[in-house]
């Protein structure tokens, strides 16, 4: 820092720093909000040699105002309408940022590191906020800034100046005061960026309204909605409501007409009165029986040890160029069950509510990138700590937790004129909202969670993984009155599948809950489940169920059986494409097309048919002649009964 000499290395700033910690910090900036990801490293300690040097690597702060992170360089964006470099030069040069804003932005930027919402202490030379639980402090002195815990090995740690994240917590003045133009990664449109210092999330999407989640990361501020069925004319708002930082505020917004294209703004209004406006968003209500749909689906995205966030990134913005009506998520993204920290090799499972909510949080950052125009839902894996074998029958279990934070930050549907589905009442987080079904154009949709009644796990008894009869009797009374041309099923994994990871396709199909056989042959169905009609795969081909759509086992395969799609969604986010054969291999799939990852799937419904594509994800590091980004690696048309 201050006396020393930098240098640069690639896109980063590296500045050298002699301790046994190196920080790396991406940052990315989208048109309404940020998603900041910061990244630790636990080197080997350094020797005495004064000459070997371990590094800082700070933000680029190119990289901290174009929205495309890691994913693409600043010269392949088409339509550039400025030198980026000089404007920000000329900015970071003459401006600071005050320390409320830029701390604000912080908590916002890394909720993992600093968690909630502190206040300012004063301990000369340092203006700083400590985050009890996380142990963590970030400090200004100065023109510095400084964080101190467990993210930097207990040292106090100089992470650059004020003026380096100038661009990135005010990005409207980086143009000496005028907002600039750029050209939105997740939307292929110029827009004017502005600092909505908020999430949003959409949710619950039906005919007549919509959900909206609001999540701020400021101090004093208030919102509203502006909307219309028009562009940038909004004839329609809503009252203003206060947010607290960090605490996700949920907005109902109904008496809209049905099957109608809405545009939105969001209007946050800060302390001192000052109004920050999000780019323009959409939604569509409910389309009618004949109306052509696209909806989109992902499964696995784990964010571990295997996982790349750059990919991730990628896949989140080739699914917002689908522009979707909605996007449904099969599940593993929160990993508590394994993984404390996102990004990590060290699988610990979370043992405390802070832990969990910290990783929602996260999450939920991440999918705003796309979940203010993209309604979202979600499935249940087994690694999101849902899991009934953990469930202790007390309010402090990961099982609770882990429902209670998904039920804070996201907004899956509870039963209504629009959605079916569990309307039990638990007494510790109400109604839980993992089960539900909707009607959309020609189409059923169908979630199910396997997880939360399953009492010892699958691996060690697979006839244990269950629906349970109220979940069962749901779907069979579903099914049975469903009127729809195509039936969509969706769950993490079949119930109880091969091996002991409940792993497999329309191999696995046959047995236990799902098929009714033990894993020696014998139909054992009707004495482990004397309750329930038939076994579950019985029930979906006696309903004419269209496909089924899993998870959990990390690659594309596209099986049939008895006149039924088994699809297992790729992950979004995964580090290595090229040991499909493999995995295949040790999970059974020993038919249909089998493809490697990274992608997500892209479904258009129309009154003649379904068809299914496989949009592969590409870093531009990983493209050649024969593969390029957003590419169909495969694709499945069923034509309408």
């Amino acid at each position: 820092m201050k006396g020393q000499e930098s240098r640069v290395v690639s896109q980063y700033s590296v500045i050298p720093f002699n301790e046994a910690t190196e920080m790396i910090m991406f940052v990315t900036v989208t048109s309404q909000r940020f998603v900041l990801i910061l990244c630790l490293l636990f080197l080997e300690g350094c020797s005495n040699n004064s000459s070997q040097q371990s590094f800082v690597v700070l933000p680029d702060p190119v990289n901290s105002i174009v929205s495309i992170d890691t994913v693409i360089s600043h010269s392949q964006i088409p339509n550039s309408r400025f030198n980026i470099n000089q404007t920000i030069n000329n900015a970071t040069l003459n401006n600071r940022v005050d320390s409320d804003s830029l701390m604000n932005w912080a908590e916002m930027a890394y909720p993992y590191y600093f968690p909630a919402h502190a206040v300012n202490s004063f301990q000369d030379p340092y203006e700083y906020r400590y985050y009890s639980s996380t142990g963590n402090y970030l400090g200004i002195s100065g023109n510095e800034v400084y964080v101190m815990g467990p993210l930097s090995g207990g040292k106090i740690l100089d992470v650059g100046s004020t003026n380096s994240f100038f661009c990135s917590v005010f990005p409207i003045n980086c143009n000496q005061g005028q907002p600039i133009e750029l050209y939105d990664y997740f939307t292929k449109s110029s827009l004017n960026l502005f600092p909505l210092q908020a999430s949003i999330l959409l949710g619950g999407i039906s005919d007549q309204s919509v959900t909206l989640s609001f999540l701020s990361g400021t101090d004093g501020a208030s919102f509203y909605l502006q909307y219309g069925n028009q562009s940038n004319q909004y004839t329609n708002k809503t009252s203003t409501f206060s947010s607290i930082p960090h605490q996700p505020f949920k907005c109902l917004v109904n008496s809209l007409n049905s099957n109608t294209q809405y545009y939105y703004q969001v209007v946050q209004i800060d302390a001192l009165g000052h109004e920050h406006i999000s780019a323009e968003q959409t939604f569509h209500t409910a389309r009618p029986s004949g109306q052509t749909f696209t909806f989109t689906v992902q499964a696995d995205s784990h964010l571990d040890e295997n996982s790349d966030l750059s990919q991730y990134y990628l896949t989140l913005a080739n699914i917002s160029k689908d522009r979707p009506d909605f996007h449904i998520d099969l599940g593993d993204t929160f990993m508590t069950e394994k993984y404390s920290v996102p990004l990590s090799a060290n699988a610990v499972r979370a043992t405390d509510s802070s832990t969990v909510f910290r990783r929602y949080l996260y999450e939920r950052n991440n999918y705003g990138l796309i979940t203010g125009s993209i309604p979202l839902f979600l499935v249940n894996g087994n690694h999101d700590g849902e899991l009934g074998w953990l469930n202790d029958g007390t309010s402090q279990n990961i099982s609770i937790w882990s429902t209670s934070a998904r039920l804070n930050y996201f907004l899956n549907p509870t039963p209504n004129n629009f959605f079916s589905g569990d309307s039990y009442q638990n007494i510790f987080t109400g109604q839980r909202a993992s089960w539900y079904s909707w009607t959309w154009g020609d189409a059923q949709f169908i979630v199910l969670d396997p997880f939360w009644n399953t009492p010892t796990s699958g691996s060690s008894d697979p006839w244990a993984m269950t629906l349970g009869i109220s979940q069962y009797n749901w779907l069979s009374d579903t099914l049975s009155k469903s009127n729809a041309k195509f039936k969509f099923i969706f769950l993490h994994n079949l119930v109880g599948g091969l091996l002991s990871a409940m792993r497999g396709g329309v191999e696995a199909a046959p047995y236990y809950e799902w098929g009714g056989l033990d894993i020696n042959g014998a139909n054992s169905f009707a004495t482990h489940r004397p309750n329930l009609q038939m076994p579950i795969h019985n029930l979906l081909v006696k309903y004419k169920v269209t496909a089924v759509f899993h998870g959990h086992d990390h690659l594309y395969a596209r099986q049939f059986l008895d006149g039924i799609v088994y699809q297992e969604v790729p992950q979004p986010s995964a580090i290595n494409y090229s040991n499909y054969k493999s995995i295949a291999s040790s999970y059974n799939y020993l038919s249909g097309t089998i493809l490697g990852s990274s992608g997500h799937l892209r479904l258009t419904v129309s009154p003649g048919g379904v068809k299914s594509q496989y949009i592969h994800s590409w870093l531009p590091k990983d493209t050649s002649p024969s593969r390029t980004n957003g590419e169909i690696a495969d694709e499945w048309n069923i034509s309408s009964p």
